[in-house]
């Protein structure tokens, strides 16, 4: 049994309702399908992973340093090289039962067990000699070691040594007379044909040895882990000639039925779960893109710079249109708790919000998240309330259904709670809807959570403990730049602006009535 690569000795916490709100608002879950089905990732075992948030720094500190070995090409392509091998070995042994002869589903199971040890050797030769410092790779290299030098994994080595000599000695003739094949025992060795041909063609032929390649017309039919009827009926032949080498790889197979190395399948699983994300940053990185491992605070300003939506940089580049990403800086001061956005409709209010969920939520995965540098404290829990476009119709049941939802998430929140609320209360009037989020943001001050607050209620952005943001635009135009930056809440500020640019100022009205 093998040390947890994601938990180490801890007891793996308990995964998060995935049909939480938080995962379609955040877009949360379409990057974790984006994620662990790319490259050939095992996406339904790995996705349960992206629910399950650790909660406390260690953990994410153990995944951090790994992540930070793989950001070193020669570890990451080791370990690549290793859990593919293993899958290709996982493959062929749910195949294994379905194999026909016998002795071939026998023989089969020795090249698999075979198989498996040596790449266990050559990844454990290979850790090695890499620059490994991690705590987690170093003990998965350990525990290799230690189950590789085993009594019980060195008994097994010396029966697959033996069995494999004795296998490889067995050696026989083929006669074919017309659709008849005649199979005899060949105890001393024999020339092949291929030795022979070259031997009376040398000096007919520039490359007479061209004889022993497979002819590339003729098309082996089954796949390369199945017989085709006449291979079957050979070595059905040679289980009567060779009685007792075959008696002793059916003992082998017995003896080692079913045989397992215990732990090495969850092993292998956990670090899938790196290798998927790690593929995907690589990928980012190489575009121009930056990464960044947050370091955990307890205290003090949290700040991540340079950060985007990871969700929003996976579809920009698949369109080939990643230049259009923007980058922007999230910065809570020690004494504040909330950021209160404001500023014009598409003008980067929510992917801001999206992105800073993102960071929280990803850095409690161990993940590095999108940015240049990151000192944030560990909120494993984010709650989220967006509203719903099937609710866009209901207008007189919108006010109920914000005020039922926020009450849940109050009721939900801990100083371990970071919360983002877009457009709340949009449905009512004004000066309720001031009443309401002051009292909601009261409420969640009280139980010392953090968060971020997307309104037009511009006089909120006057609430004790928070800080005021605006998306903005470029100077004198309506232009969005999709940067949202620290500044008072103007609600006059885009008007005039708006003003401006269609000329409907009153410096413009009275120069066109004069004329």
């Amino acid at each position: 049994m093998f040390t947890s690569l994601l938990f180490a000795t801890a007891t793996p916490p308990i995964a998060s309702d995935p049909q939480a709100a938080i995962w379609q608002d955040l877009h949360l879950g379409q990057l974790f399908t984006s994620v662990c089905a790319d490259r050939g990732g095992n996406e339904p075992a790995l996705l349960p992973y992206c629910y399950q948030p650790l909660t406390t720094g260690a953990l994410v500190k153990l995944r951090q340093q790994i992540f930070r070995d793989l950001t070193q090409p020669e570890i990451l392509q080791a370990v690549d090289r290793f859990v593919g091998r293993m899958q290709l070995m996982a493959r062929r042994r749910e195949k294994l039962p379905h194999l026909d002869p016998e002795p071939y589903q026998q023989e089969q199971f020795l090249r698999l067990v075979q198989t498996e040890q040596q790449a266990l050797r050559d990844f454990v030769t290979q850790l090695a000699q890499l620059p490994i410092q991690s705590a987690g790779l170093l003990t998965f290299r350990q525990e290799l070691q230690a189950y590789l030098a085993a009594a019980a994994t060195q008994t097994l080595q010396t029966d697959i040594d033996h069995l494999g000599q004795t296998l490889t000695k067995i050696s026989y003739r083929s006669e074919f007379q017309g659709r008849h094949v005649l199979i005899k025992a060949q105890p001393a060795p024999a020339p092949t044909f291929a030795a022979t041909f070259t031997a009376c063609f040398q000096g007919l032929f520039a490359d007479p040895t061209a004889i022993a390649a497979p002819v590339a017309k003729l098309d082996r039919p089954g796949s390369d882990f199945d017989l085709d009827n006449l291979q079957s009926s050979i070595l059905l032949r040679l289980q009567h000639l060779y009685r007792t080498e075959f008696q002793e790889l059916a003992t082998f197979a017995q003896r080692y039925q079913g045989y397992l190395v215990p732990g090495l399948a969850q092993a292998v699983q956990e670090l899938q779960f790196y290798l998927v994300w790690a593929k995907m940053i690589q990928r980012l990185t190489q575009a121009g893109l930056r990464f960044c491992r947050p370091q955990i605070i307890t205290s003090g300003t949290e700040l991540v710079q340079g950060s985007f939506d990871w969700d929003l940089a996976v579809h920009l580049q698949h369109l080939g249109h990643l230049e259009r990403l923007v980058t922007n800086d999230y910065r809570l001061p020690a004494d504040q708790s909330f950021l209160v956005i404001s500023g014009p409709n598409q003008g980067g209010k929510t992917t801001y919000a999206r992105m800073v969920g993102e960071d929280y939520y990803l850095m409690a995965l161990g993940l590095p998240i999108p940015g240049t540098a990151a000192s944030l404290k560990l909120k494993p829990v984010v709650l989220t309330h967006f509203e719903r476009a099937e609710q866009a119709n209901k207008i007189s049941g919108l006010l109920a259904t914000d005020v039922e939802r926020m009450h849940g998430i109050i009721a939900e929140t801990t100083a371990d709670s970071f919360v983002i609320m877009n457009e709340l209360f949009s449905s009512t009037t004004a000066a309720d809807g001031q009443r309401l989020a002051d009292k909601v943001l009261d409420l969640l001050q009280a139980r010392h959570a953090s968060g971020i607050y997307i309104t037009f209620l511009t006089a909120l952005g006057d609430h004790a403990g928070v800080v005021p943001m605006m998306s903005q635009v470029a100077q004198g135009t309506t232009t969005r730049t999709y940067q949202v930056l620290p500044q008072a809440l103007d609600g006059q500020s885009y008007a005039t602006t708006l003003l401006q640019a269609y000329h409907l100022r009153a410096v413009d009205l009275e120069g066109r009535l004069s004329q």
